[in-house]
């Protein structure tokens, strides 16, 4: 069955994911636009391609301004 992911699992992935990636997540965080995709692409991989990316880039616009 399909399961729909929601933006504050994709949240808390977002998290996981600045913890393991901290080099990765401080060019993010420094603007460095293109770690964007980069984390979007393992975002989405987390969640076995079942989350709308649109929604991954919004959550990680939302915790980089946090």
């Amino acid at each position: 069955s399909i399961r729909i992911i929601s933006e504050e699992e994709i949240y808390q992935a977002i998290g996981e994911m600045f913890f393991d990636f901290k080099i990765e997540a401080e060019k993010l965080r420094a603007g460095e636009m293109k770690m964007l995709g980069f984390f979007i692409g393992r975002v989405n991989a987390t969640m076995q391609n079942r989350a709308d990316p649109m929604l991954i880039k919004s959550a990680l616009e939302r915790f980089i301004n946090k």
